[in-house]
């Protein structure tokens, strides 16, 4: 389960509210920028999230936290939580996705991925079609745009310049670029942080000599890591190579690029040659063409630039091409990129690229994925990419994808140690599988099995272990910014060592025994989950009635299934549902029980009630399955409207799709 931006500002509202004061649930979703209905989605996994402060979330008159919520608070403290995405901003993101797109997508995606309401959407495309108008482009309610291709290009070319700048921030404050862009981005970690810090601060104090304000903020990003990385060759000896002639374009931004480079001289205390003034000005000059014509008309050489954009962009996987196509702040870095890139490749011109080597050691696969998208940039001009150019898209490439989570290096054997396996310790799996599923193959285990698992590189815990076979980090189960940052800077310096011999040599035996173990816990609970309609309403009374239908010993499994509860209940009123789980020494296997309601509603709310129990001798897979169901009745809507709504049918068919959906991602993992 993840903690979202959207989550933070909730509790952030939340934790505002005086003594005794609520907040209606309309008012709630007009400061966070949703409908009323997204809204109502959310209510279970902030209760899942403040059971684990011992919180409560109050929902009549209004919504008010219960509790003591300073430690939330201290959580909290620091972590960013950007601005929701207006109407307009939202519309301008979806007609790029239209514009672009040559397939049409259901309303249904497009509602996900803006996390908004199909109905949303619906009226959305009825607002762009007046839009799309001053182009000469229709759009059917299916969301087909139909119209010329200059005309599209146009369309495109006017979001990118216009409705871009949604995310910026003040780019022109050292501190603030620093921590909200270079310092988020592992790539970006390759700069050298020494240079990198000078050259803003500089730039900062001579802002206004230099006209710097003039730039849009992902070409003054693209000036900023050209100049850290001259500098860097420059003082390692290298030079760009031979001045640039026949260009009278240039000749404007060479003036502007040598006040630059006079204040850089004096700064750093070297000579910049005339060649490196000249890659400047390539720069400045790509910086101008991005922050003129506002129009989104394009002359001869932008569209040339527009369509080697695009045909990188749709070289790479389908996958991939979404997520760099619909990320603004890649599209006009890229475009920035290439206006003096194509100008160097038509001229013969070289360029050095010193973080070469380290690109390919730590992102070789993006590196060649890069490559091979790049082709069709080669078949066009009729040159070939050198290994250096390579690398500078890739870092375009590989910034995107840092910011939507996905990262290309190995994975680092992590395990998270917690004292339970299916209740705190499986949320806190479910949110570092979203930050860093691309770089962790993780493993829950208990603090008995972590002192005897050698076959790990790194362990994250909640508490204070003692002694651990491998380095760990202490986290809180909130995971906030700065236990992201320990934990990322782990995994980088993990990732910049070969994986560890011995667990290559054994990775096959592994997989086969993790393949085995799913098998066998899926098979022992697949049509195998009573569904018991229950007349009892109170707690104790349906973990009597729960613990009198389960295999073992019913009196520690209803002693164990109590303790646990005494802790803290987990259950969503609002949606209707309730958890009971415990791990327990009366059963020998994993098993679960389903509770409806004979009548109503239990205790007034919940219409259905899951009951799961994991074996104290238990295998991992044992204990992934019993949290694959608790999960999804907290995050899959469709599951959990099958569960409050359906037929005793209905409901054995969706918990077993849920079970063989997590047996064929445990398949999918293995490398055979």
């Amino acid at each position: 389960m993840n903690f979202t931006q959207r989550q933070i500002r909730i509790f952030r509202i939340l934790l505002d509210l005086e003594d005794g004061q609520t907040i209606s649930t309309k008012e709630m979703a007009s400061r966070i920028k949703v409908s009323r209905r997204t809204l109502f989605r959310e209510p279970e996994t902030v209760r899942l999230i403040l059971d684990q402060y011992n919180l409560s979330l109050v929902t009549r008159p209004g919504l008010a936290l219960q509790g003591d919520s300073s430690l939330i608070a201290r959580d909290l403290d620091g972590r960013e939580a950007p601005e929701a995405l207006d109407r307009d901003e939202r519309q301008d993101m979806l007609l790029y996705e239209l514009l672009r797109s040559e397939e049409k997508e259901k309303l249904v995606v497009y509602a996900a991925r803006f996390q908004v309401s199909e109905a949303t959407i619906s009226h959305d495309l009825e607002d762009l079609q007046k839009r799309l108008k001053q182009w000469d482009l229709k759009l059917s309610k299916d969301g087909t745009v139909s119209g010329s291709e200059e005309s599209r290009r146009q369309a495109m070319a006017s979001l990118l310049r216009d409705g871009v700048e949604y995310k910026t921030v003040d780019y022109l404050d050292p501190d603030t670029v620093l921590e909200q862009i270079f310092s988020g981005s592992a790539i970006f970690s390759l700069l050298n942080q020494d240079i990198l810090r000078r050259v803003l601060d500089l730039f900062s104090s001579q802002r206004e000599e230099l006209g710097l304000s003039r730039f849009e903020q992902n070409s003054y990003i693209g000036l900023v890591i050209h100049l850290v990385i001259a500098l860097d060759r420059i003082q390692s000896g290298e030079s760009s190579g031979d001045t640039i002639e026949g260009l009278p374009d240039l000749e404007e931004s060479r003036q502007n690029a040598a006040k630059i480079a006079a204040l850089m001289e004096e700064k750093f205390e070297l000579t910049f040659p005339a060649s490196e003034i000249d890659a400047i000005a390539l720069h400045l000059r790509g910086a101008k063409v991005n922050a003129s014509n506002a129009e989104g008309i394009l002359d001869h050489d932008q569209n040339e630039i527009l369509e080697l954009a695009r045909l990188f962009v749709e070289s790479f996987p389908a996958s991939d091409a979404a997520q760099l196509s619909t990320d603004p702040q890649f599209i006009q870095g890229l475009l920035s990129h290439l206006e003096p890139t194509v100008i160097r490749l038509k001229k013969g011109l070289p360029i050095y690229n010193p973080l070469l080597k380290s690109l390919k050691e730590q992102y070789g696969e993006l590196f060649e994925k890069t490559r091979q998208a790049a082709r069709p940039i080669e078949q066009s001009l009729g040159v070939v990419l050198s290994d250096e150019e390579i690398g500078f898209l890739t870092m375009h490439v590989g910034a995107c994808f840092e910011r939507s989570g996905y990262q290309y290096r190995r994975k680092v054997r992590t395990a998270v140690v917690c004292a339970s396996g299916i209740g705190v310790s499986a949320l806190l799996c479910a949110r570092l599988k979203t930050a860093f599923a691309s770089q962790m193959e993780l493993e829950n285990l208990s603090l008995m099995q972590a002192k005897s698992r050698s076959d790990f590189e790194f362990f994250i815990t909640t508490f204070h272990p003692g002694t651990l076979p491998a380095p760990f980090i202490q986290v809180s189960p909130m995971l906030p910014v700065s236990d992201l940052k320990k934990i990322q800077e782990q995994l980088a310096l993990l990732q910049s060592q070969p994986a560890p011999s011995s667990m290559v040599q054994t990775a096959m035996d592994e997989d086969l025994q993790k393949l085995e173990e799913a098998v066998q816990a899926v098979r022992r609970l697949i049509s195998r989950i009573p569904i018991v309609h229950s007349a009892s309403q109170k707690a104790e009374e349906l973990i009597h009635e729960a613990a009198g239908i389960l295999e073992g010993d019913q009196k520690q499994l209803e002693a164990d299934l109590l303790q646990r509860e005494q802790l803290g209940p987990v259950v969503d009123q609002q949606e209707g549902f309730g958890l009971f789980h415990a791990r327990s020494t009366g059963t020998q296997k994993p098993q679960a029980v389903v509770l409806v309601p004979q009548q109503g509603t239990f205790n007034g709310s919940l219409r259905v009630i899951l009951v799961t129990i994991l074996p104290e001798d238990h295998t991992k897979a044992m204990q992934e399955v019993l949290s694959e169901l608790n999960v999804a009745l907290a995050v899959d809507e469709q599951f959990r409207h099958t569960m409050l709504n359906g037929s005793d049918q209905e409901r054995q068919d969706a918990l077993n799709r849920i079970l063989t959906g997590y047996l064929h991602r445990v398949w999918s993992r293995i490398e055979l």
